[in-house]
């Protein structure tokens, strides 16, 4: 056990121990409803491919509308493993360790944008008039709780952000009411629904 956390604890392993440590910690956060996976987008202002440097890095990884957080995540994870396995097998020396912590990164990026690659379509935003055809569905809730700023459920045919402005029981696999669509934020309000309608 000493070794091990001796290996994720030096460099290079270190630095995707942090990052994965970090994006479990969101994870968690984001499943129970404090956070929703495209938090982070939005603080680095992420919207479109094309209209930034970091969209278009995500655009050549073609992992374009899958969530940084769920990016990031998949890298650290891959990153982290290779930098483990080098740093366990390789002699330990600041060139080597320097060309492992690089070859991690490299091949995170390249295995990560291809693990999360078929989620894209799970997060795509649907157009305007789409959403606007979902208000008075019934959706599925897929975050373990919703409140009045973070929340997601399954909206027709994509995972989206819903919103609840009133005290409520909503959880994981919860039925709701679609009652209303934010065109400026792109999220659902919804609403709790009696069980026994819910279909």
């Amino acid at each position: 056990m000493s070794a091990f956390l001796a290996a994720v604890l030096s460099f290079p392993t270190v630095v995707f121990t942090v990052l994965l440590g970090l994006f479990l910690l969101y994870a968690i956060a984001a499943l129970i409803g404090a956070l929703d996976f495209h938090a982070l987008d939005g603080i680095l202002g992420i919207h479109d491919a094309g209209t930034g440097a970091l969209e278009g890095v995500l655009h050549a990884f073609g992992v374009t509308g899958v969530p940084l957080t769920l990016f990031a995540g998949a890298v650290s994870l891959v990153g982290w493993t290779t930098a483990y396995l080098g740093d366990r097998f390789l002699p330990d020396s600041t060139p080597v360790d320097t060309g492992i912590f690089v070859g991690a990164s490299v091949l995170g990026l390249v295995l990560g944008s291809r693990i999360v690659r078929p989620l894209r379509h799970a997060f795509v935003d649907a157009e305007g008039p789409h959403n606007r055809q979902l208000v008075g569905k019934i959706c599925t809730i897929r975050s373990l709780r919703v409140s009045d700023n973070a929340g997601t459920a399954e909206v027709g045919d994509v995972v989206a952000e819903v919103r609840c402005f009133r005290e409520n029981d909503l959880t994981l696999g919860s039925k709701a009411v679609v009652y209303d669509y934010d065109d400026q934020k792109n999220l659902y309000h919804v609403g709790p629904i009696d069980p026994t309608i819910a279909t």
